[in-house]
């Protein structure tokens, strides 16, 4: 019985096998292939303003009035967020790890708050909002779907993700899902 590989032919047979084994591995964790906003169906909004996250846009297809609002003053909010993640940091600078995730939460919170405060406050954003949804997976894909052509719209998505924190993570999770379910049927 052999153990030592000693021909060029072993070393290219070991190879093959290793290959054939990291492919078969590594295959379920390829990235799902994000299909164009036109192969995509649209999650349907509620079509007022009492679900949890409020649509950016109203049924006109037009931005709302906070979305206005808040793209006017939107530098407020980066800088809250740095503040707050500098304080957080100052706060913990002897706990590296936790200073700095307690400084990105703080960072992120207050950010929130000022972008909210940016665009009017709730009660301006609800009282501007026409459409709304209870899962922000189901209003990340509808923005994607029906106005990622719109001129403003990479402005309007970062001005949500700083009003919805969770949709920093969640969006392209969000439309590689829907491009996954899409692709199945």
């Amino acid at each position: 019985m052999r153990t030592v590989l000693n021909t060029k032919q072993d070393i290219l047979l070991s190879m093959k096998v290793i290959g054939f084994a990291f492919l078969v591995f590594f295959m379920g964790c390829v990235p799902a292939a994000i299909l164009p906003p036109t192969q995509l169906r649209s999650p349907e909004p509620i079509e007022d303003n009492t679900g949890k996250y409020l649509c950016p846009y109203t049924s006109d297809g037009t931005v709302s009035e906070w979305v206005d609002k808040g793209l006017a003053a939107r530098i407020g909010s980066s800088v809250g967020r740095y503040a707050g993640e500098k304080a957080g940091k100052k706060a913990l600078e002897n706990v590296p790890i936790l200073g700095g995730w307690l400084g990105r939460r703080v960072g992120e919170t207050v950010g929130r708050n000022i972008a909210i405060r940016m665009c009017g406050g709730w009660n301006v954003m609800r009282s501007s909002t026409d459409l709304s949804f209870n899962k922000m997976e189901d209003l990340a894909v509808w923005m994607y779907v029906v106005h990622s052509s719109d001129g403003n719209y990479n402005k309007v998505l970062e001005l949500t993700m700083e009003v919805y924190p969770e949709m920093k993570t969640g969006y392209m999770k969000a439309i590689r899902n829907a491009s996954k379910h899409a692709s199945m049927q």
